[in-house]
């Protein structure tokens, strides 16, 4: 009995990690409005969060469109006759090394400043800094926390 438990427990979970990217992005999708929720509240505060895919710095079409609405806007009113300086943080979920999270959290940081520099031209300012995986805003360990973990923050300074 106790060899059939652990034979059912070995193919579950190949089966779950055979399915884990659809299962991940249909749970990514199903918070996403949390996330948007959690956005506006931020944004009442001078930040603004984007997020990302596991291991991917790449802003999706949805988060550009969203960065370029809310905080391009905010910022081109905030610079007027003067630079603008702003903060970006990048964050990864728990999992992988600290040196790997560091690196992508920089990536992602760095993905952000290129898309407001382009849009942003010389009117602002731009510092960027990794925290990786050490300032965790969700400390669960599943899904929905690691997708809230993985992003970059955008903070008006000046």
């Amino acid at each position: 009995m106790k060899k059939f438990k652990i034979l059912i427990l070995i193919l579950a979970s190949l089966t779950f990690s055979s399915c884990g990217n659809k299962a991940s992005k249909a749970l990514s999708q199903s918070i996403k409005p949390q996330i948007e929720e959690n956005n506006k509240a931020k944004n009442s505060e001078g930040k603004f969060v984007v997020y990302f895919d596991t291991n991917s710095s790449k802003l999706s079409a949805s988060e550009a469109l969203s960065l370029e609405n809310e905080v391009i806007a905010k910022l081109k009113n905030l610079s007027k006759g003067k630079k603008a300086l702003i903060k970006i943080e990048g964050h990864c979920d728990e999992r992988g090394s600290s040196d790997y999270n560091k690196k992508l959290g920089q990536k992602r940081a760095e993905e952000v400043k290129t898309l407001l520099n382009k849009k942003l031209a010389k009117s602002v300012k731009i510092k960027t800094v990794s925290y990786g995986k050490s300032r965790p805003v969700a400390l669960g360990h599943d899904e929905e926390s690691w997708a809230k973990n993985r992003r970059s923050v955008v903070i008006s300074i000046q």
